[in-house]
């Protein structure tokens, strides 16, 4: 067993499947450049400490009495993570952890899915654990349900461990079978915009959507009278004519569109139609603003901005919504000036400093 080491997880970018993970559909995300960076040392007693470099704070708890430390407390997620691992029967002993990294921070780029899964892969390796990265995956989950409080489905962690350079992972959530789909080097790459609008999940409205799907998915289990596990095994066609809630079929809507979209991405992708993805991701956030109803004005305006802009083929919303980031669709000549006019339209509108950020997908958590 190993007594200390260095670790990093990155952030996550989806690239379209929004909101479909937890109702047992396709998502189609990649690591991003932006990281979380985590030493650990093991103790020989039952303490943690904890110290978050970037802001110089500190944090501790005990190994037999660990629990939140407040609601909105970073270290809720490191100590989630030690929680849900002892709950799973290991043997821990104490640690010190610190961390820093430059994900940015409630902009929807998973800087907590990357922080659980940098302190994971530590346990897992200090401790000789040998669990494989999908468990380590539903570990972190588990501690952002269970210990932080958040309905999170997994596709974050499941970013954070499992991608590899120059691919997107697509995950089947209805089985969690997952494969990687190639990003083809071409003229193109993402960008992604952070409107600087900090969106908390606990303190969002992504709970309530996350109830309002299973209400949806017990009407409709009762209305067609059969066994549903989640609402992606739904056709629109059954759906149609059933008189359901409005804001639970619209969410329904949206996810069985959404799934289809997946889908078409990654033909597309295959084919390089560059086009038809650029449809795609516009598609998308339309469906996510008014089916799902997570965008906001600040969203909305970039992603009208983006698409009007030369050299840009479409964009849409990325991550949970009501705030954090944008990701869009773009020819690589026209990135600079991209950047340029729209950061100068959202400053003039909102009077916040848009960050923008190229990016391809990167390798997924690892030893450094």
């Amino acid at each position: 067993m190993a007594r200390k080491g260095v670790f990093c997880a990155p952030g996550r970018v989806n690239l379209i499947g929004e909101h479909t993970d937890y109702n047992g559909g396709l998502v189609l995300p990649l690591a991003i450049e932006q990281r979380i960076t985590l030493q650990a040392k093991v103790r020989n007693d039952r303490q943690v400490f904890l110290f978050a470099r970037d802001l110089n704070e500190k944090a501790s708890s005990h190994l037999d009495r660990l629990f939140p430390l407040g609601k909105k407390t970073w270290a809720n997620y490191l100590l989630g993570v030690l929680q849900e691992i002892q709950k799973a029967g290991f043997e821990l002993k104490g640690m010190e952890i610190e961390f820093s990294g430059n994900i940015p921070r409630g902009a929807g780029l998973s800087s907590s899915a990357a922080l659980e899964a940098a302190t994971a892969l530590a346990i897992n390796e200090l401790f000789a654990l040998e669990l494989p990265p999908l468990e380590l995956a539903k570990i972190s989950q588990k501690a952002e349900n269970n210990f932080v409080g958040v309905s999170c489905g997994l596709m974050d962690q499941m970013a954070s461990l499992l991608s590899r350079e120059k691919k997107l992972l697509l995950i089947d959530f209805s089985s969690l079978d997952f494969k990687y789909v190639p990003w083809p080097e071409g003229e193109y790459s993402l960008v992604i915009c952070d409107s600087k609008k900090e969106r908390q999940l606990y303190s969002s409205a992504y709970n309530d959507r996350h109830n309002e799907c299973r209400e949806a998915l017990d009407f409709y289990t009762q209305k067609l009278n059969k066994p549903l596990i989640n609402l992606s095994q739904l056709s629109l066609e059954e759906i149609a004519d059933l008189s359901a809630p409005t804001a639970l079929k619209k969410r329904t809507e949206h996810v069985l569109t959404e799934n289809k979209r997946v889908k078409e991405a990654q033909t597309a992708l295959q084919k390089e139609n560059w086009a038809e993805l650029g449809e795609l991701l516009t598609q998308s956030h339309k469906s996510l603003r008014d089916d799902f109803q997570v965008s906001s004005p600040e969203l909305d305006f970039l992603v009208d901005s983006a698409i009007n802009l030369p050299g840009c083929l479409g964009a849409r919303l990325t991550g949970a919504g009501f705030g954090g980031c944008t990701i869009s669709l773009v020819e690589n000549q026209k990135i600079p000036g991209f950047y340029g006019e729209l950061k100068e339209k959202y400053y003039k509108k909102t009077g916040k400093k848009a960050d923008l950020y190229v990016t391809r997908p990167q390798k997924g958590a690892k030893i450094m």
